[in-house]
């Protein structure tokens, strides 16, 4: 991929957006079930948009360009072909995903543009870690080629249905049939077990980041490995995974591996089930106290390891649960 690769973006009578493809099924809502004390609320489906938060992870050189100004319509030159944009999939802080077409070709990919260049970069050497396992197998995303374009890096990818957030907020976030569960934990427990087979770790494990491959099989995909990382490069004190799947580890400071991507994947199999977050989430504060309600404090060799952010010191009789091990230096515990 050239840096100075630099194509005029060309512009063409608009072609509309495709029509969308209804694979939508009725879902069984005979599945009940109790909700867990510390449950969040997500009766209103507009409570799941907001958990567009990304997650943090240091990095070198985050500089944003200009944003390419992409429309309906227009190219995008690459290695392998030109892809006309039929429609936005979607934006965030990253940029833009494309549903484009090649031209000379019935396919239709997933083109995620994205405008910080070190980022994009960086994802595509995630996506290079994860290129020696076969994707369709693994259910993981699958990439074809990665170029840049007008100062922003392109990222072709297989064009996928919709996330498990616009799944639940067409669903009114009410329970999902263990069915879908069941077959959502299979696959994405073989697609950690491969990850873990070559020492990567996802880091952002969330709602957005499933995808449906095919409804109407239950075929599921993991994506979005823009901060994934080797497992031996996750040093304590990292930041990542957004509060509503973040790990206990990540929160109290413990040494981190691979099982901080099984915790997040176990909160997205319970907020799938129940239609709710299991924990609040507000603050990391709020959500580590749920925790230890219902699981108990670490365990004593790991309180003599923890860096306890300052916040958790300080002293409130409303919440006795932290009293044996929210202190100010570890060294106390």
């Amino acid at each position: 991929m050239s840096e100075d690769e630099i194509v005029d973006v060309r512009e063409v009578p608009s072609a509309g957006s495709a029509d969308e493809q209804s694979s939508d099924s009725s879902l069984n809502s005979s599945d009940s079930c109790e909700k867990p004390a510390f449950q969040e609320n997500l009766e209103k489906p507009e409570d799941l948009q907001t958990d567009k938060d990304k997650a943090k992870i240091s990095r070198k050189g985050n500089k944003k360009t200009e944003a390419l100004e992409l429309m309906v319509g227009h190219y995008l030159v690459g290695n392998q072909g030109i892809y006309k944009v039929q429609e936005f999939l979607g934006e965030g802080g990253f940029g833009k995903v494309a549903r484009c077409t090649k031209l000379g070709s019935p396919e239709i990919y997933a083109i995620k543009i994205i405008t910080n260049v070190q980022e994009g970069k960086e994802e595509f050497e995630s996506m290079k870690l994860i290129q020696v396992l076969d994707p369709d197998e693994n259910h993981l995303m699958k990439m074809y080629e990665c170029f840049s374009f007008q100062n922003v890096i392109c990222l072709v990818y297989e064009i996928l249905e919709e996330s498990l957030v616009d799944f639940l907020i067409k669903n009114e976030c009410k329970a999902t049939p263990l069915t879908y569960v069941r077959a959502l934990a299979q696959q994405m427990f073989q697609a950690l077990k491969a990850l873990k087979s070559i020492g990567v770790v996802h880091c952002d494990i969330k709602l957005d980041n499933i995808m449906f491959a095919d409804k109407k099989s239950l075929k599921f995909k993991l994506i979005d490995f823009g901060l994934a990382v080797e497992s031996k490069e996750l040093p304590i004190g990292t930041e990542i995974q957004v509060t509503r799947f973040r790990a206990p580890e990540v929160i109290l400071g413990l040494p981190l591996d691979e099982s901080v991507d099984m915790w997040a994947l176990g909160m997205v199999l319970a907020c799938v089930y129940f239609g709710n977050y299991p924990f609040p989430s507000r603050t990391e504060y709020e959500t580590i106290r749920a925790m230890v309600q219902i699981f108990g404090l670490p365990e004593a060799d790991k309180r003599i390891r923890l860096n306890i952010k300052l916040y958790y010191c300080k002293w409130n009789s409303d919440f006795p649960y932290f009293d044996s091990f929210l202190v100010a230096d570890s060294a106390q515990i």
